[in-house]
């Protein structure tokens, strides 16, 4: 469904396990930043690649710019 749209489901530890076990396609967040969870599954999306998706601006040139590098 969501994959026919380009819709990427990026997700950790039991929420990805859950996600496929339902048959839904996705990626594990260690994929995407290469560095798995630590400190007991506490730190598991605290990476640039994943921050800078969540506070990028959509209107700022700058912001855009530096996500394509």
């Amino acid at each position: 469904m969501l994959d026919k749209l380009g819709v990427r489901i990026l997700s950790t530890g039991g929420t990805y396990d859950f996600i496929v076990q339902n048959g839904f396609p996705a990626e594990t967040v260690q994929s995407l930043t290469g560095f798995p969870s630590i400190l007991g599954g506490r730190v598991k999306t605290l990476h640039p690649v994943i921050m800078g998706g969540i506070l990028a601006r959509l209107d700022n040139e700058s912001d855009q710019h530096q996500l394509k590098e």
